[in-house]
Order: C-alpha cells, then structure tokens, then sequence
C-alpha cells in the first residue's frame, strides 16, 4: 500500500514493481531455470551455472546428442591411444615425471582457486567440491613430487619406489572422491536439501583432514609395494580411483546438467578422461615409468587442463551474460521510465474525471484524490488514516454492505451505487468501482475505489419515478372519470332518444314533415351520442381491465375473429387465408381476439377490389415473431399512417365504406400496448395495407426463425383460404 497520503502513482506503481522484482530474480538466475536443464528446483535458490538462455526442447535433444558423441569420441580416441601403445618397450625418468607433477601440482592449484572463487561468487555446490578436491590434489601432487626428488630422499621412512608411487595414488583416490561428493551434493541441491552453512564449514574442513591425514602417514608409516599383479591389471589400486571416476561420471550424466551448463559439459569430459587414464592406463602399468604409466600422468595433466577450460570457459560466459544481463536491465528501466510516465499521465487523466481512494484491507482509508475531498468536503488529511464508515449514510442496509465486503474480500470487483454522507450532513450519490490489489502471492492487501458523482442523475431519476406515479394516478382518475362520465350521460341520452320517439308516434297528423325530420335528427344524434360513449367505455376498460394470460393457439384466435365478421366476408365474397404455422402465444383471448377481429373487419371494409383479399400471417422479427393483416384495399397515404390511430379520427366521410366511429384502430392499437407490444401500418396509397402487431417477447411459445422459411414473402403452400377446411 503506498505511504500515508502517498500519490495514486505510488498504487498504480505495484504492478511495474512486481514485474521489475521478477526481472531481477530472472537476471540473478543467469539463464534458464533449472526446470529447463531437467532438475528440480524445491526450495533451491536460484541457479547461477551458464547456460544458453530460452533452450527449447528440440534444441536441447539436439545438444545433448552432439555432446554425447563429443564424449564418446573422446573415450573412444583414448581406447584407440592405449591399443597404440601397448608393448611398447619405453623407460621413462623419474626426473621428467616429477617434472609432469610439478606441472600438475601448478595447474590444479589454478583450477582449485579460480572454482573456489566461482562458488563464493554465485554459490553453487559443484564449484565449491570441484574447487576443494582441486586443491587437496595440488597439495597432494605436490608432495608426491618432493616424495620423488633427491632432497627429500633422507627423509623417506619407507622404499623410494613404494612411496613414490602410493603418494602419487593419493591426489587421484582424493579428487576422485571429491568428484563424487560433488555430484551427491549437486542432486541434494536439485531436490532442494542442501545447506549451504554445512557446505561452507564442512568441504574445507574435511579437505584439510584428509591432506594431512595423507601427508602424517606418507611420514610415519612403511608403505609396501603398489605393483602386485592381478589378472592382467599390473597395478590393481588404480582401479579405486577409477571406480569412483566411473561412479561420479554417471551420476553427472544423470543429472544432465551437462545439456545446457557450460562448467558441467567440461567437466564430463574431464571424468572421462579421469576414468580412462585410471582404468586402462595406470591401473596396466606393469612396472614404473613405462609407457602406461607416463600416458597415464600425461592424461591427469590434459584432465586438469581440460578443468581448467571449463572453469574459465564459465567465467568469461558469466561475464558475457553479466552484459547481456546489464543491456536487459537497460531495456527493463527503460520501459519502467516509460511506463511510469504512462501511469503518471493516466493518473493525471482519471484524477480529473473519478473520485478516487485507496484502503487497507481493514477499510482505512491511505488515499484519497482532490475530488474525493470536494465532494466530501473532508481535507485530505481528515480522511487518511480513517474508517471509510465516515462517509456512511443510513440510506443502505447491513446487508449491503456484507453482500459488497464478501465480493471484494474473495479478490472480485465490486460495482455499484452508493448514498454517502458529506462532512455537512448533505447527503450524494456516487457509481463506485471497487477493485482489490493483490500482492504477488494473489493476496488482497487492499482496495481501490473509483468512483462517478450521479447525484444529479439520482435526482432525474428521482423525479421521473414521482412524475411517473403521479401520471400514473392521473390516468387511473381520467379512466375513472370518463368510465363514470360516460355511464352516467348514457341515462340522459336514453330518456331524449326514446321521448323523441314518443313525440313522432303521439303527432301523427300534428305536425309536418319539418318536425318530424327534426325529430327524427334529434333521435339519430341521440343515437350516435349513446354510441360514441360506449366507444369510450370500452376505451376506459381497456385500460382498467387486468390482463388474463393464458397460452392461446393463434391460429383459433383468428378463426374465431374470421367467423365473427362471416357475414361480412360472404356479402363481399372475400377470401381469407390463414399461414398454418401461427406461432402460439400468452395473451389475454378476449382483447386479442377484438384486435383480429377489427383488423380482419377493416381490410375487407375499405376495398375497393372484387374480391377482397385478406392474409393473416407472420414474420420473424428481432423480439419474436411479428404477426400481420395483409389486404388488397385502398390503401392509407403516408400522411395518414399515424392519423388513423387518433380516436374518433375518421380519414372518409361518415357515410362512405360502411361508417362508423374510428375508435376501433385506437382500442386495438392500446390492447397491443397493454400486452407490451406494437402495433403499426405499411401502406401503398391505392395498392393495399399491411398491419403488423407483436406482443411481449417473454410470452411467446412455439416460435421458430423465418429465415428457416424460403416461402416468406409469397403465398405459401400453408396458407389456406377461408372456405377451405381448416385443421
């Protein structure tokens, strides 16, 4: 969490701090994991040997067959070198071997010093047992060449020939052993059990036990012959150092560090040759200074170089990756200067648009932007190191604020609007974005709310919903009023129309043809009064009636609307088809059944064509399907599409097709309405119209795509005609 009043920076600034942390442990490495080079890595720390960086799994299969053939050459030339050599009759000096160990001496001293500096420097065991057993041969070899020079022939306790040779067996069984306990400390270290506090005390100790261990005895006791002749194995003692050789090469082998790691690839080789002098060539050394013997001194001497190789073939590697390691971080700083300037300006951009804070995981608040202290009214320093619950209103429950501190507790964004309470009382609405920041472990350590003042919005809201109601209540009072209006004009309008009736039948012979056509008119305005007025009792049940939903077949619907205008349909002999594959639907029967029957009425009552036709289908449309009364009649001009739906609102004289009120397109059109839906009209002036109606998209049953049907748009084979039967 960023420091008591920190800047957002510092928040938005974790991300790049945890990816930077990551680069750093990635360039310690030196390479690929240890997982890349086919070891464990529990608990181990970061492994330092040189590798080629990003292997992938073809290129290491192909590296390890290369090298596994560089190996077997090298033993393979070897076996050919001792083929080459044998019985040849060759007597050696012993002042030119002791020259060889002098040489052996000086360069294991080199490669015990270099690997030793190699461990302290990125700490990895086989450096360190590699180093020592180097070291304890450069004593040991050492000794061995004083054991063979003139002055410290006085001070031999046993036959020069014996110590001469037992000592020189001592460097090999010593760094043979040390092999070994390199390779066990290595495996221990894969599988994450090394200590490096016991390795640090422990390898010097034991090295310097065992020298002087070695050297006390050379001194104090009579050693007896090496030479005592086994099979064909002139010298059998070799064969120890040999086996351990052997025993340390196929562990190392096993670990397969050697595939990617520079120093292990030398040092199998060095094994190798190990092993190859000690179990072919000094180990058949019938007698000294022959040419087994001095083959096999002259390959410790290119084994020791070939260490040497490897050690400084892993330090100017390290070195190489040392640069190329510097250039990444380069790059790494480069793009977190970058990055940082990219947050800074997103910062800058958010601080002018949200109001935003930062808390613990507690809810104490460690940061807060300048207009999270406007619209709070709070100082900045009056709000850090407080409880969010100092903005708390009572607007929201317990429960609200459980249900949101469960969500972001799991490590889930939170959003959502809240009521706050300013520092003077008034109270705001903000939409808030809660967001967990989570450490690299995937832990919340703490959040991150950005928020948007809606208060006014809330406001608008707020008074839409009251504007609503009372619309709502005015509606109820206006369907109220014109209901009982209309009920009660309905009793005056009867008593005129039937006293005017009584008036024409009490004056017969009274009065003239004048006023009885008066008469008459006041009796048909009566009439057409008491009409108009239920039109408007059944517009205000309309809106009054509850709806009764039930799954209704469409299909009978529009047979029963077809059979209720019969009449109509034989006097004009129109012909009415219906599509077979009305999709079903949930509505009120009664109100859509009036909706069919009106629609169905008008189309064969304003033609103009003999016959009338009439279609009644349905189309597929974005919510549902989309039903619609098709005819061949007059048509309606573009002008008058929306006027035919104004109540009482007739486009043709009151005499002309039929009459009648030119209520019944608005009573449909709001029972459409009523079921959630629409209701409207495509017409071509002269051609025909089209009146299309959906109803709630949730109460739809049996619908299917109609971009399944190829017939849209034509006569289908499933539409029958009026007359025919109906199934």
């Amino acid at each position: 969490m960023p420091p008591k009043g920190g800047n957002l920076i510092d928040i938005l600034g974790q991300a790049v701090e945890s990816k930077w942390l990551s680069v750093r442990r990635l360039l310690k490495g030196n390479g690929v994991s240890a997982e890349a080079r086919g070891q464990s890595t529990v608990g181990r720390e970061p492994q330092s040997s040189v590798v080629e960086p990003s292997p992938s799994l073809h290129d290491g299969q192909n590296r390890a067959t290369k090298r596994s053939m560089v190996y077997g050459a090298v033993g393979f030339g070897l076996l050919m070198l001792r083929a080459a050599i044998r019985g040849i009759d060759v007597q050696g000096y012993e002042t030119a071997h002791v020259a060889m160990e002098i040489m052996a001496s000086a360069l294991a001293a080199v490669v015990g010093s270099l690997a030793v500096v190699r461990y302290h420097t990125l700490k990895e065991t086989v450096y360190l047992f590699v180093g020592s057993g180097f070291l304890g041969a450069a004593l040991l070899d050492g000794a061995h060449a004083a054991v063979g020079s003139a002055f410290a022939a006085s001070l031999k306790s046993s036959p020069a020939t014996p110590l001469f040779l037992w000592s020189g067996v001592a460097s090999r069984l010593l760094l043979s052993t040390f092999f070994v306990l390199s390779w066990l400390a290595g495996r221990s270290e894969d599988q994450g059990k090394g200590e490096r506090v016991l390795r640090d005390r422990f390898v010097p100790v034991l090295v310097v036990t065992l020298i002087f261990v070695g050297l006390l005895l050379f001194g104090l006791v009579s050693w007896g012959p090496v030479n005592t002749p086994l099979l064909w194995w002139g010298r059998p003692i070799e064969l120890v150092p040999a086996a351990l050789f052997a025993l340390a090469l196929v562990g190392c082998w096993r670990r397969r560090a050697w595939i990617w790691g520079t120093f292990d690839h030398w040092l199998i080789l060095v094994l190798v040759v190990g092993f190859v002098s000690q179990a072919v060539f000094l180990s058949g050394s019938q007698s000294l200074l022959d040419a087994e013997f001095h083959a096999g001194n002259l390959l410790k001497l290119v084994a020791y170089s070939l260490a040497l190789v490897g050690v400084l073939d892993s330090l100017f590697s390290v070195r190489r990756h040392e640069k190329a390691a510097q250039e990444a971080l380069s790059r790494v700083l480069a793009t977190s200067e970058r990055t940082l300037h990219d947050l800074e300006t997103q910062r800058s951009a958010i601080d002018h648009h949200a109001i935003i804070s930062a808390t613990d995981r507690a809810g104490t608040i460690t940061y807060a932007n300048d207009l999270f202290c406007s619209i709070s009214q709070y100082s900045r320093d009056e709000l850090i190191g407080q409880n969010h619950r100092i903005l708390k209103s009572s607007h929201h429950s317990d429960e609200f604020f459980a249900e949101m501190w469960a969500t972001i507790s799991t490590g889930s964004v939170w959003s959502g609007a809240i009521c706050n309470r300013a520092k003077d009382g008034s109270l705001y609405w903000v939409q808030s974005t809660l967001v967990p920041l989570v450490n690299l472990e995937g832990k919340a350590e703490g959040y991150l709310g950005i928020r948007t003042d809606i208060t006014n919005q809330k406001g608008v809201e707020e008074s839409v919903r009251r504007t609503a109601q009372e619309l709502e209540r005015s509606n109820k009072e206006l369907d109220s009023f014109a209901y009982i209006a209309s009920h009660d004009l309905k009793e005056p309008l009867r008593g005129i129309h039937n006293y005017s009736q009584f008036v024409i039948e009490d004056s017969v012979g009274q009065l003239d043809a004048t006023g009885r056509e008066r008469l008459e008119t006041i009796k048909a305005l009566a009439k057409r009064m008491d009409d108009l007025i239920s039109t408007l009792l059944r517009f205000s049940r309309v809106g009054r009636k509850e709806l009764e939903l039930s799954l209704s077949t469409m299909r009978t619907l529009v047979e029963e609307a077809i059979e209720s205008v019969g009449v109509s349909i034989e006097e004009s002999s129109a012909v009415v088809s219906i599509a077979h594959d009305l999709p079903d639907s949930r509505c009120d029967v009664i109100l859509i059944r009036q909706v069919l029957q009106n629609l169905v009425a008008n189309a064969i009552k304003y033609c103009d064509k003999e016959p009338p036709r009439v279609t009644v289908g349905w189309e597929s449309g974005d919510r549902g399907p989309v039903y619609f009364v098709r005819d061949n009649g007059i048509g309606i001009r573009e002008k008058d599409l929306e006027t035919i739906f104004v109540i009482f609102k007739r486009l043709h004289a009151r005499h002309r097709f039929g009459g009648g009120l030119g209520a019944g397109l608005t009573i449909a059109k709001k029972i459409v309405e009523k079921h959630g839906g629409q209701l409207w009209v495509e017409s071509e002036f002269g051609v025909g119209s089209t009146f299309f109606f959906t109803l709630h998209r949730e109460d739809f049953h049996g619908y299917r795509s109609a971009s399944a049907d190829p017939d849209r748009g034509r006569q289908r084979p499933g539409l029958r005609s009026h007359g025919e039967s109906i199934s």
